[in-house]
């Protein structure tokens, strides 16, 4: 019997296969990805994404890990970078005319993505580091202003509702870079959804969670490089 590869993965609500419902209730569906994981690898998977999670956070909660679980000869998959570069709208709304942060600030979320992959490979486990999917920043901006924060005033320090991909995208980009930099493998989750003519149909109205369609396209991107591990 061919022994079981512990999997552990640390992120934020993408890794929880997070969707809105039509009232904007949001819904975790990961256990049906994770379950068919489980039965086309030989795997044992951890999950420990926390709705939200930055860098910070999850560097945080590695930490706790390590001194709770057996990390050796495991895999541990990073996804950040959705909150990280997010803002603070209550702030930006509030007051257009300053200078506004990403809630973890780019030298910060590689420092801290750094640390996880040293601490990882410290404990005997191999990191891999993953791509952001795209977000819609026009369904994105309003769900913003849904929220009770003032159109003008966050389209004023935006300049351009596209300034909120631009900033994801960076993040993403960075992901890449710093696994290229720090010879992590990398899956890419992103492409995939570029590619497709049908975009639309794979990002929720929320405009930063998949939907149940996009989340099978990062499935079987996972899946596609989990058969290269196991080949």
């Amino acid at each position: 019997m061919t022994e079981k590869v512990k999997i552990f993965i640390f992120g934020d609500s993408l890794m929880k296969a997070t969707t809105p419902d039509p009232s904007q209730k949001l819904r975790f569906n990961i256990k049906s990805f994770l379950d068919r994981l489980c039965l086309e690898f030989p795997v044992e998977v951890k999950n420990c994404s926390h709705f939200g999670c930055t860098t910070e956070k999850g560097l945080a909660t590695l930490k706790k890990q390590l001194e709770m679980s057996d990390f050796r000869g495991a895999r541990v998959l990073l996804e950040y970078g959705g909150n990280d570069c997010d803002y603070d709208w209550t702030q930006v709304s509030a007051r257009p005319d300053e200078d506004h942060l990403n809630n973890v600030p780019l030298p910060n979320f590689e420092q801290h993505l750094t640390e996880m992959v040293q601490l990882i490979r410290g404990a005997g486990a191999k990191p891999v580091m993953m791509t952001l999917p795209p977000i819609s920043a026009d369904n994105y901006f309003e769900r913003i202003v849904e929220k009770g924060n003032v159109r003008e005033n966050v389209l004023q320090w935006l300049g351009d509702k596209q300034e909120i991909y631009r900033q994801h995208e960076m993040y993403s980009n960075t992901v890449a870079r710093l696994a290229g930099k720090l010879d992590v493998q990398l899956i890419d989750v992103r492409s995939p959804f570029l590619l497709r003519r049908d975009f639309t149909s794979l990002v929720s109205n929320d405009g930063i969670h998949p939907t149940l369609k996009g989340y099978e396209l990062i499935y079987s991107t996972i899946a596609n490089h989990m058969k290269t591990v196991f080949a």
